[in-house]
Order: C-alpha cells, then structure tokens, then sequence
C-alpha cells in the first residue's frame, strides 16, 4: 500500500467539506420536520424508552392490542356476547375483566420496529433530557420540533460517518479515483440527501454495512497471505448483525454474507456455524 501525500489527500479534503457543507445545507436549511411515518414511530418508541417505559408504543396495531390484552388475562378471539358474558360474571365477583396493571393501551410494547436505531435514538434523548414532556414542549416562534432535529441529526452524524467510511474502504480496495467518484455520487445523490434527514435508521445500516464488507475482505486477504482471519470475520459478522438490528431488511445481506462465508472458508460451513 502506497503511503499517503499531499496530492492522494487533497481529494479527501475536498470531499470532506462537500460532504459537510451539503450536509449542513440539507440538516439546517431544507428540514421541515419528520415526515416517515416509521421515523415517528421509532422516535416516540425511543422517548419511552428514555422514560424507562421499555419498547413500548403508542401507535395501535391489531397483533399489539392482541398481545397486550392476552398478557391482561382477556381472551381476544371471544365473541362480543361471550366478552359481555365473562363480564358480567367477574363484575358479581368484584374483579375487572382486564388486569390494569397488565395492560395499558396507550403503551403497548412494539413488536414491530428494529431494536437498534430506537436505542441510539433513546440513549441521545437520554442525554438530552428529551424524556422530560415539559421542557420540550412546541413554542410558538418555532415551526420545527426541535426533537424532530435531534433524530434528524442522528440520521445525518450516520450519512457522514457512512460516505467517509466508504471512502476509507474504496481507498483501501480500490483507489483514490474510484473512492471519490463515489463519495461524490452519494453525496450529491437527493435520495441520500432525503434519507440523511428521514429520522429512518437507513444511513445506520449503510455505516455498518460498509465496514462488515471491509473486514470481510480483509479476512479474504489474510486467508490469501496465510495470515489469521478469524478475528475480522467476527468483526465483519458483528457489523452485519447490527445492520439487522437497525433494520429487518438487513436479514438479506446477512443471508448473503454467512451463505458466502460457509462456501469460501475452509473447512466449508465451519465458519458460517460460528
């Protein structure tokens, strides 16, 4: 590997503040709040985490409202008559149909959305102070959410970390040419632009996707020079779990990379087990 210089770190330069000038134009600039429904969703499931609420939503779905009313003691698939039935009798025993402890429809706990960017998303609330309700509340002079800011910008710390990652990769594995034409591409992309803002947990997947592909080759190089390469196949496998933990999507290139592994290393599926 060629040692850096001036002229192989000039592209970066200029990336570099592409990257963070768009970003910032993007970020404080073209952001009118969430818009993904699922960026909500994530969001507010984060705050209730910060609350120490757990993973619980306030968004109603029929496999929640069933879940929930099961774990309450409330048979859901009975009928209205046999509902208004057992009703009747527990009222004469003095007791309720539904446990209320047990269930509460206002903080059902989601079934539905990746664990990992909610996480994050709750940590930085934490931090914040996001969870106390009063002093977060809308004002008046603002038209933006400012917590709305707050997921945006975790969103947007991830497209940056994402494009100069892919640029450290490329360099590694290709050059300097092919490195900033992409960099330059994802850059000056709209789609990633959007996704930069979203509040989605997108760019995330993206940041870990690239550096499970970079240990991954660097295992494929140190098998090919007789070197260990245990350590960045597990380094490559953690990265790719944590792109199905910041979303389920993710299931397919992890399908992909332990198909892949189990065929390329020796002994065949060995490594894949693992």
């Amino acid at each position: 590997m060629n040692a850096p210089t001036t002229a192989s770190r000039t592209p970066f330069i200029i990336i570099l503040i592409l990257l963070l000038a768009i970003t910032g134009v993007q970020y404080f600039f073209n952001f009118n709040g969430l818009t993904a429904s699922a960026a909500m969703d994530q969001a507010q499931i984060a705050r209730n985490v910060a609350r120490g609420q757990g993973m619980a939503t306030n968004w109603l779905r029929p496999i929640q409202m069933v879940s929930g009313s099961t774990r309450a003691g409330l048979n859901p698939f009975l009928s209205d008559a046999q509902i208004r039935e057992q009703e009747t009798i527990l009222a004469g025993q003095g007791e309720s149909l539904v446990n209320p402890e047990k269930f509460n429809p206002y903080a059902l706990r989601d079934t539905r959305n990746a664990p990992l960017n909610i996480l994050v998303e709750a940590a930085v609330f934490k931090v914040a102070g996001v969870h106390k309700f009063d002093l977060w509340s809308m004002t008046g002079s603002s038209m933006i959410y400012l917590p709305d800011r707050i997921v945006a910008g975790i969103s947007c710390m991830f497209f940056i970390l994402a494009v100069l990652s892919c640029y450290y990769i490329l360099h590694q594995m290709f050059d300097v040419t092919i490195a900033s034409f992409t960099c330059l591409t994802m850059i000056l992309s709209n789609l990633f632009l959007q996704y930069a803002t979203s509040g989605l947990p997108q760019m995330m997947m993206l940041f870990f996707f690239a550096w499970g592909i970079h240990f991954l080759y660097t295992a494929l190089q140190n098998r090919e020079e007789k070197r260990k390469f245990l350590m960045p196949l597990i380094y490559s496998s953690i990265c790719f779990s944590c792109v199905c933990l910041a979303g389920w999507i993710g299931l397919w290139p992890m399908a992909g990379f332990l198909i892949f592994v189990g065929i390329r290393f020796k002994p065949h599926g060995l490594y894949c087990i693992a």
